[in-house]
């Protein structure tokens, strides 16, 4: 029986919110701070997915990541949808979830601009939580907690009833 990690890496390279090349060199970069720095969490599973529409417009880079133990995954995104913001991340997800299949108690997402400087354990949930979310960009794409939520906010937390 396989036994389950206690955390997982996802990134997503590509998918129109930067340019391809540039994002598999920020994907490589990023799967090597993790090797380097993740501390206990350091030879946890990675798994980089890429939107299928898109070539991989960096092989040599590609077998970098993979050299290091992470996995690349294509999946099905309908190249349209690749001109809408965030699509492939929303489509990503789902893939991500189905991919790890029970093999880890956390999943963490990362961005390729991102890098891991060290062990990653605050950032994770505890034992009775399901999800948490702990954006490292909040001026960019969340509100701060001591604040009014903004109109975006209020209309995601109302139609999925969140007090």
């Amino acid at each position: 029986m396989e036994s389950v990690n206690r955390l997982a890496y996802t990134v997503l390279t590509g998918g129109q919110e930067r340019p391809t090349q540039e994002s598999w060199i920020q994907t490589l970069v990023l799967v090597q701070s993790i090797r380097s720095f993740a501390g206990q969490f350091a030879a946890s599973p990675i798994l980089v997915l890429v939107p299928d529409a898109e070539e991989c417009q960096a092989p040599a880079i590609q077998s970098r990541i993979e050299a290091l133990g992470a996995k690349v995954r294509t999946f099905p995104v309908d190249p349209a949808a690749l001109g809408v913001p965030f699509a492939a991340k929303a489509l990503a997800g789902g893939v991500e979830e189905e991919h790890m299949d029970g093999s880890a108690s956390a999943l963490m997402w990362l961005d390729p601009d991102t890098l891991v400087l060290q062990d990653p354990e605050p950032l994770l949930p505890g034992p009775e939580t399901d999800l948490c979310y702990r954006p490292v960009h909040i001026a960019n794409i969340g509100s701060r907690f001591d604040e009014p939520l903004d109109p975006f906010w209020e209309l995601i937390y109302a139609h999925c009833g969140v007090p």
